[in-house]
């Protein structure tokens, strides 16, 4: 019975991989093309940064459940990138989204969620 149990969660985490792997480009773009609207219009990238952040926050959990698979060194790099450029621009301050789910986003993890750019 436990055997099975094992077989069926090694199966599930496999598709959960192999799906993560295939969105996570997608959200990568998703999140670039968002950066790139904050450098053309500053005040709608403030006003539609709690939404849009999601984008970054979804790639941190996907980061982390693919951790051990190799494939994912070129959107970490990229991902790395954009960090890099949102940084530049971004004023550590209040927590983005509703108060009752800060304490499942750390700031030294989700760093980009305690605060707002500042282009």
């Amino acid at each position: 019975m436990l055997a099975e149990l094992d077989s069926k969660i090694d199966s599930w985490r496999a598709n959960l991989e192999r799906k993560g792997l295939a969105e996570l480009n997608a959200r990568i773009n998703s999140w670039a093309w968002f950066l790139e609207e904050c450098d053309e219009n500053p005040v709608t990238c403030k006003q539609n940064y709690a939404g849009d952040v999601y984008a970054r926050t979804y790639l941190k959990l996907l980061f982390d459940l693919l951790a051990d698979r190799s494939e994912i060194e070129s959107g970490q790099r990229r991902t790395n990138a954009l960090d890099a450029r949102l940084r530049q621009h971004f004023a550590v301050g209040d927590f983005v989204w509703d108060e009752s789910v800060r304490k499942a986003f750390p700031a030294d993890e989700f760093w980009f969620l305690h605060g707002l750019p500042d282009f």
